[in-house]
């Protein structure tokens, strides 16, 4: 069962940003600093972009940077704007209803999702881009 790397990707990104300032960044440059696909980079950036993380220029000398602060981004927002994955999900078919167990596993399971996706988020909301590019200082990009 693959997991997603978009936020690992997306925080990638927005760090990079956050430390070239207003400066644009194009994709393929973020693309080969991720060692991803500028596909990838893309389609993560439009991603970025939809939430009001991001802001891109066309032309010649277009790109990407941030649109707001790297203090006022948390990996909360990128979370929310790249990974729409559950931290884990219930089977497909449902277990069989004659076992004692498997007719009320169900909403046990759903009350531990709920408070895992809770405590992530959290943790995920206390934690700025700001907060990522200064644990990786002294940097030059």
């Amino acid at each position: 069962m693959p997991v997603s790397s978009r936020l690992a990707v997306a925080t990638h990104i927005l760090t990079v940003m956050a430390v070239k300032g207003d400066v644009p960044i194009g994709s393929e440059d973020i693309a080969k600093r991720a060692s991803t696909n500028a596909a990838v980079v893309r389609k993560i950036i439009s991603m970025l972009g939809r939430a009001g993380i991001t802001t891109s220029q066309p032309g010649a000398k277009g790109g990407t940077h941030l649109a707001r602060s790297p203090e006022q981004i948390t990996l909360l927002d990128v979370y929310r704007a790249v990974d729409t994955q559950e931290i884990f999900a219930n089977p497909n078919c449902p277990p069989d209803a004659s076992c004692p167990i498997g007719s009320r596993i169900g909403p046990v399971l759903d009350e531990i999702k709920a408070n895992a996706t809770q405590a992530m988020e959290a943790e995920l909301a206390a934690v700025s881009i700001a907060g990522i590019a200064g644990k990786l200082k002294p940097l030059t990009v």
